[in-house]
């Protein structure tokens, strides 16, 4: 189907609300409001599907429906996931360091996604540089490398060539644009070292001098959650393996384990005392109502004497 080229101007009118509104004095404390921008967003995006209904069927509209949820979860995986690791430390915000911090997110950005690149690396760099005077340019920056032109090379890096990706382009197909994906960001990352050294001269010299001595390498912060799931890991295998069956009163009893099975997990306990090792004993006796049965095991171990 052939579009007139203002079918676009719903979507570039949701653009000039996301650029223009928050700049705004009149609009800019409305437009914080979650119900402000999804006013704007129904009353930019219902006449659309409506049209398309009409004019293409509702089979059209549901696709696309179904695209933007695979969108979404995307994008809210990418988020919960880089949310979740910080990146502390405390490094010098020199133009040589911020301009490493963009290439490494540059780099990323096609594996993680932009969305999780950025999440992973904003806050050490609004750390880093919050005793600069001059920061603006490198957070708008950062939004062009990390948020937008870092994620090339792969459909995991942007939302647009992910949803080419689930029509059909195949994966490896941006591989081919690995030219292209280094000229503009080898020219963004070596313009912004200009303007950031221009603006690191003009920096006072005491913020300078008070940032040489806070020098700590960074490092991942938020990754609990992996010892988390070791340790109970861990303690789901020392867990004594008791297995419950049924027998002729419909009770639930714990079946007796083989002794191989008993020193075992024993010896993942660290309570089973190999002979000539001093400690207290471990036996197993089995009684029966008239009194003690002659079979029974033991395993003892010497003690020492005083």
């Amino acid at each position: 189907m052939h579009l007139e080229w203002w079918s676009v101007l719903p979507f570039a009118g949701m653009l000039a609300c996301i650029a223009v509104l928050p700049l705004i004095p009149a609009t800019a404390h409305w437009w914080e409001k979650h119900s402000s921008q999804l006013i704007v967003a129904v009353g930019l995006g219902v006449p659309v599907a409506a049209w398309m209904w009409v004019a293409l069927g509702w089979t059209s509209v549901f696709a696309a429906v179904v695209e933007y949820v695979q969108f979404i979860c995307l994008l809210l995986a990418l988020f919960v996931v880089s949310g979740g690791i910080f990146l502390k430390g405390d490094i010098r915000a020199t133009p040589r360091n911020n301009t490493i911090f963009l290439a490494i997110g540059g780099v990323i950005a096609s594996f993680v996604g932009t969305t999780g690149a950025a999440m992973l690396l904003i806050r050490p760099l609004l750390a880093t540089n919050k005793e600069r005077h001059y920061r603006v340019h490198t957070v708008l920056y950062t939004i062009f490398i990390v948020a937008n032109c870092g994620g090339l090379l792969t459909p995991l890096g942007d939302p647009p060539l992910f949803l080419g990706f689930l029509r059909g382009v195949p994966f490896t197909w941006t591989f081919n644009l690995l030219r292209e994906y280094l000229f503009v960001n080898v020219m963004l990352l070596v313009s912004y070292y200009a303007l950031d050294s221009y603006y690191y001269s003009q920096e006072p010299a005491k913020g300078r001098a008070r940032r040489r001595h806070r020098d700590r390498a960074p490092g991942p912060q938020g990754l609990a959650q992996l010892r988390l799931l070791r340790r109970h890991h861990r303690r789901r295998r020392l867990r004594p393996l008791r297995r419950r069956s049924r027998h002729r009163g419909g009770a639930r009893r714990p079946e007796r384990l083989d002794p191989r099975t008993r020193v075992h997990h024993a010896r993942l306990r660290g309570r089973l005392l190999l002979p000539g090792q001093p400690g207290r004993s471990v036996s197993r006796t089995t009684s029966s109502p008239g009194g003690p049965s002659p079979r029974s095991a033991s395993c003892s171990s010497a003690s020492s004497s005083p």
